[in-house]
């Protein structure tokens, strides 16, 4: 059946005379039979649910302590998959006060450095919240830190930054001391 299609096709060929036309009916041509020979074998699959790769960070400065928080995504992917995710890198940028307020992701991952690697496991998610606390030694310098987070898989590839915060440490104040 298919021989006597493409010797039809071929007689079909024979009273154009402008190539684009000849073109066309050949593009259809195969586009008939290519379409004829597919078919699907098995049952359809269900579509697989994606697993979140970014999570929001919030935080606030208690004492010389920032303490960063992120909830984490509902659920994780089966462990072979690339999107399994075994850790959560936490970046930090130190930068001057009067610093621009607008960074991009490009310019926060070559500037800021990794401050932790915090492992996860899957008793982990569940939209449960994870923390971390950085300790600030910046004595009485005006800076601005800028934070973010990133989810790790298995093979260090990383996801995209989460959300960034900025935090300007507030600085001691002294006690006076009664005379």
């Amino acid at each position: 059946m298919l021989k006597r299609l493409l010797l039809n096709s071929v007689k079909l060929f024979g009273p154009f005379k402008h190539k684009a036309h000849k073109a066309a009916l050949l593009f259809l041509t195969l586009s008939l039979l290519t379409g004829l020979s597919c078919g699907k074998r098995k049952p359809p699959l269900p579509p697989s649910e994606r697993v979140a790769q970014r999570v929001s960070i919030d935080g606030f400065q208690r004492g010389n302590q920032v303490l960063l928080s992120w909830k984490m995504p509902a659920r994780n992917a089966p462990t072979k998959s690339l999107l399994h995710i075994s850790r959560v890198d936490v970046y930090r940028l130190a930068e001057p006060a009067n610093a621009p307020l607008v960074l991009s992701e490009e310019e926060f991952a070559a500037r800021s450095i990794q401050i932790a690697s915090v492992p996860v496991t899957d008793s982990d998610f569940g939209m449960k919240t994870m923390t971390y606390n950085d300790t600030l030694q910046f004595a009485g310098q005006p800076v601005r830190l800028r934070y973010g987070v990133r989810l790790v898989n298995a093979s260090g590839q990383k996801a995209t930054f989460s959300n960034f915060l900025l935090i300007e440490p507030l600085r001691r104040l002294r006690q006076l001391r009664a005379p």
